[in-house]
């Protein structure tokens, strides 16, 4: 006799998981804090294909040399080469923009995903977390992070990427165009700079009456 087929899983709706003792903030909390771990993760991996897009030897050379920086050195060293090599002034100010939008979402990613969960408000939905002051690990800041701000966050996230990816697209068209004769004019208008990317902050006014610094 056949085994039976499984369960289909409803991928929209979480019923009974995870096991009580084990859950962690709210569905929807833990949902945008998800968008903002998979966007964070592709928005590293766009900044490394952009600077192997910069760097002048193969991408079997430069690719190892990449994957072993950080993401502050990728970041500096794609700034330094972009200031460097550029002479399209409106390229400039789009890359330029886009490394200072990555800045931003991978700065705000690191401060959430290294925060201590403390609770959840659910009348006002608004999450509390804690972390030790990066510079006096004896000194606790606090933050208090609504559901809509959280959220907007990863639509930030989002937006860089898609930016980024841009950018790319437009870096490698520019250099098939540079081989060809007569070179072809631009096929479409440069992609639109989008709003910088807010910074998050630990321990706003309404959540730290202490005055305590920022980590």
């Amino acid at each position: 006799m056949a085994d039976d087929p499984p369960t289909p899983i409803d991928l929209d709706r979480v019923v009974g998981w995870p096991p009580d003792g084990h859950s962690v903030g709210s569905v929807a909390h833990v949902h945008a804090f998800g968008q903002i771990a998979l966007t964070a993760a592709m928005l590293e991996e766009t900044l490394i294909l952009l600077l192997i897009q910069r760097l002048p030897m193969p991408e079997n050379i430069s690719g190892p040399l990449v994957h072993k920086l950080n993401n502050r050195e990728r970041s500096d060293w794609y700034k330094g080469l972009v200031d460097a090599q550029e002479t399209d002034r409106e390229i400039l100010e789009r890359l330029g923009s886009a490394v200072l939008a990555f800045d931003i979402c991978m700065d705000n990613r690191n401060t959430l995903v290294h925060a201590l969960y403390e609770g959840t408000d659910v009348a006002t939905a608004i999450m509390k977390l804690s972390k030790r002051a990066r510079n006096d690990p004896l000194r606790e800041v606090k933050m208090q992070l609504p559901l809509s701000e959280l959220r907007n966050i990863a639509e930030e996230m989002g937006t860089t990427l898609n930016f980024m990816l841009d950018m790319f697209k437009v870096n490698r068209w520019r250099k098939w165009a540079e081989r060809q004769t007569p070179m072809p004019p631009q096929p479409e208008p440069f992609p639109e700079i989008p709003p910088r990317p807010n910074r998050l902050t630990m321990s706003p006014p309404q959540a730290n009456a202490g005055g305590e610094g920022q980590s």
